[in-house]
């Protein structure tokens, strides 16, 4: 993606890492969830991600939400209410984003967490997804989950 926008005239550009997403395969070692491909335990915690109820279980394990019906495969990831983790979900729900541009919606390419320079809105885009008549630059929420947060805090 830094090519095709480098193409396209933009500078200064660069992407996030999937080390900065809670997808570590180091985490994964420890709990023996490790497969025989760093690739294939990434992708299947994208598709779980890609799931409503398993987003909604991991995001309310790591915000320290109590939800009323919890999933029992969220609690065998190695994931815990800590700021560190609570930035990584934020960053994985950008990686989901590119990852469904791709899988679902068939763009050519995506990239996430890509930071552009000289642009006049700061530059910072969570998904930038390549299709065959342009691009789509996106942006999350994530003060949405800090919303949600409070909002269950209250009750």
């Amino acid at each position: 993606m830094p090519d095709t926008l480098a193409q396209r005239g933009y500078t200064g550009i660069s992407e996030a890492y999937v080390e900065e997403t809670l997808i570590q395969p180091e985490r994964f070692e420890d709990y023996h969830l490790i497969t025989t491909r760093t690739a294939s335990v990434a992708r299947e915690l994208l598709e779980k991600l890609a799931t409503k109820s398993f987003r909604i279980a991991l995001r309310s394990s790591v915000y320290g939400i109590p939800i009323p019906t919890p999933i029992g495969e969220v609690s065998s990831y190695p994931f815990s209410p800590t700021p560190e983790d609570q930035r990584r979900f934020d960053k994985t729900m950008e990686l989901l984003m590119a990852y469904l541009c791709v899988a679902e919606l068939k763009a050519s390419s995506a990239s996430f967490g890509v930071k552009v320079g000289g642009t006049p809105s700061g530059g910072d885009f969570d998904c930038i997804a390549n299709f065959p008549r342009g691009m789509i630059f996106s942006r999350l929420r994530p003060q949405c989950s800090s919303l949600i947060t409070r909002r269950y805090r209250k009750r």
